[in-house]
């Protein structure tokens, strides 16, 4: 209802609510009992019989939805004078593509002639769609929501800049260097403590082919004066720099007990030293953009590398320091690389233990130019097959609790525990109160929120999205896997607890639930074999109101 306003001011004369089946009462009157030509629906259950009931002799109704589908037969059985026509939308444009195409292409063209409108939208850029997620969830929107990928208004990178490399003659930087050169960088300096190979040569050859000057700097990025003579040679210049791509690092595993502290400055100091003699060299100069290539090591640690993981995690913190003071910081916690050689070296014992993908040059070089549009500071970027990494965990840590709903099954206070050891009388209070809690998470509601039993859920403000959202919390939390239409087929609060609780086999203690009294009432001190033909389940609600009895005085305990 809150959106009818819009519908009004574009010209919608009659409006009804599709939340439930009132629209079938409503149409008849405004038709004078004759019914509508037309239905189009995409909604399941009981409101495509109504939608068949609002149809007019020999009407059509045209169905796009996905969950119970009738059969001519079932049609039949209602309407024997209308038709039906299911249209599976996915198959038919896998089956007709050509024709799908041709018809985006002719909407395309009417709208950008002005003869058809677009449908509202709003337009979320793509490092906000978590919000877009919630916002269409919380169905504040009109219309459709748009992701967009388009550039923002930062240029990556720019032709007159000088874009300065350390570890610059690696596979890693050579690769960097090819895609700066790609993206239009003239101006390349490589800074390096080794004469470059044969290969990295190759490659040097082709930047100066196609025009692209490159500096090779044999410095030591540890070396605060190396450092300071190198941003002093481009201050000078006609040229600007734009960019810094901090990859220096070397490994020297071992276990931590092992470790020396020759070891630790070995390690740390590149990527240390290194990056806080750039940091402070350029902080009064205005670059684009400052990237640190990390480690997916500082984030989820490396066994035998606590000082390649405590370097990195330096990298991290100066992302977020330079952001605190105004400049930009980016750094990318990258798992391994396909082909470069540091990193694919060290990190196959993640790749054993974790089932870690390696990153293609293409797919790792698209991301940082996707990062750097997006403004980002820190971001792990790795492919892990989470299913087998949790798998090598006794107990996850919680910083992946994001990831993975295991730990609610494994946590020994669990729901389905919590019921198992609960009194009989009190189960059924725990399952009302565990729905309408999840219920409440659903919808971001309080937690001690309590809804109208009776009220359709869909009413409530749970869209598509959160009845999914609400059926897998419900299946981790019980423990049982449930059907995907649960929520259609149990539209109210209270459908859906009892529908639980029977699932569960736990009854509410009522006075129309207890066992009809025998002509002889039984009760715990009546001898053994006259309990023999009572069924567990009415065994256990006899002893409940025995218990109950009790404890309200009514009986000798």
């Amino acid at each position: 209802p809150g959106k009818w306003e819009y519908l009004k001011s574009i010209g919608i004369k009659h409006i009804m609510n599709s939340r439930n089946t009132d629209f079938a009462m409503e149409i008849h009157p405004m038709t004078q009992g004759q019914g509508i030509d037309i239905v189009l629906n995409s909604l399941s259950g009981e409101f495509i019989y109504k939608s068949l009931d609002v149809l007019k002799k020999g009407g059509r109704c045209i169905e796009i939805g996905k969950i119970g589908i009738l059969s001519q037969s079932q049609v039949h059985k209602q309407r024997p004078d209308v038709a039906y026509f299911p249209f599976d939308l996915h198959k038919i444009a896998q089956d007709h593509s050509e024709l799908i195409f041709s018809m985006i292409h002719e909407l395309v063209e009417n709208i950008d002639k002005g003869y058809w409108k677009p449908l509202p939208y709003t337009v979320f850029p793509i490092h906000q769609v978590k919000d877009a997620f919630r916002y269409m969830a919380q169905a504040k929107h009109i219309g459709k929501i748009v992701i967009s990928h388009s550039e923002t208004s930062l240029q990556t990178v720019k032709s007159d800049g000088v874009y300065v490399i350390t570890g610059g003659l690696g596979s890693l930087g050579l690769q960097v260097s090819r895609w700066l050169s790609q993206k239009g960088a003239k101006h390349l300096v490589l800074i390096e403590k080794n004469d470059p190979s044969d290969s990295a040569r190759k490659i040097l050859d082709e930047f100066q082919k196609d025009g692209i000057r490159v500096r090779i700097e044999k410095a030591d990025v540890t070396h605060l004066q190396d450092m300071k003579k190198l941003i002093d040679t481009i201050k000078n210049s006609n040229l600007h720099l734009k960019g810094i791509c901090h990859l220096a690092g070397i490994l020297d595993d071992g276990v931590l007990i092992q470790q020396t502290q020759e070891q630790f400055e070995r390690v740390m100091n590149p990527k240390i030293q290194g990056a806080w003699n750039l940091h402070t060299l350029t902080q009064d100069i205005p670059i684009d953009w400052f990237v640190c290539f990390s480690s997916l090591a500082s984030v989820m640690g490396s066994q035998g590398q606590a000082n390649y993981s405590a370097a990195n995690a330096f990298l991290d913190g100066l992302a977020h320091y330079r952001r605190s003071l105004g400049l930009h910081g980016l750094s990318i916690n990258w798992g391994p690389w396909a082909d470069s050689g540091m990193v694919s070296r060290t990190d196959r014992r993640h790749q054993q233990r974790w089932s870690v993908n390696t990153i293609e040059s293409e797919t790792g070089l698209d991301i940082l130019d996707q990062l750097l549009k997006e403004n980002a500071t820190q971001v792990m970027v790795a492919g892990i097959d989470w299913s087998r990494f949790f798998k090598t965990w006794q107990k996850p840590s919680p910083f992946f609790s994001n990831f993975t709903q295991k730990t609610a099954l494994e946590n020994p206070s669990s729901f389905i525990r919590q019921l198992h050891e609960a009194p009989f009388e009190k189960k059924y209070e725990m399952i009302e109160d565990h729905v309408y809690l999840q219920i409440s998470n659903v919808l971001a509601l309080p937690k001690h929120t309590r809804l109208e039993p009776r009220q359709r859920l869909f009413d409530a403000g749970i869209d598509s999205l959160m009845a999914v959202e609400l059926k897998n919390r419900l299946e981790l939390s019980l423990e049982r896997q449930l059907r995907s239409t649960l929520i259609f087929d149990y539209p109210t609060i209270e459908a859906l607890i009892n529908y639980i609780a029977d699932m569960l086999q736990i009854k509410p203690i009522s006075a129309q639930q207890l066992p009809e009294q025998p002509q002889q009432s039984l009760s715990v001190s009546d001898t053994h074999d006259d309990l023999d033909d009572i069924s567990q389940d009415d065994l256990a609600l006899l002893l409940a109101k025995e218990l109950a009895a009790i404890r309200e005085g009514k009986k000798a305990g």
